[in-house]
């Protein structure tokens, strides 16, 4: 009998994309950020924020969406545009449940 061998793995697909500032949609939600940082929250003007859309959050089994994540990123530009992602040791999640 044969020995089967694997297929070498490639690097994992990454669920998200960054948003470009010159897109269409990142023309809309940059201005958005900045305005909503400068109103509510003064001390992460001298932050680097980075919007990014999300493709693997699926429904739970009550059909409610997961909508959105913030995540505190400590690593260096390059891992982030790499798509590679630490562990925050802070995140809060904002569920989409209708009450």
């Amino acid at each position: 009998m044969a020995i089967r061998r694997r297929k070498p793995k490639g690097p994992k697909k990454v669920p998200h994309r960054l948003i470009d500032r010159e897109s269409g949609a990142g023309q809309a939600l940059y201005p958005l950020l900045s305005r909503l940082v400068d109103e509510y929250h003064k001390e992460l003007q001298p932050a680097k924020i980075a919007l990014a859309w999300h493709a693997g959050w699926k429904a739970d089994v009550d059909g409610r969406r997961k909508l959105g994540i913030v995540r505190r990123h400590h690593g260096s530009p390059c891992q982030i545009l790499a798509g590679r992602r630490g562990s925050p040791p802070r995140a809060q999640e904002i569920a989409g449940r209708t009450q």
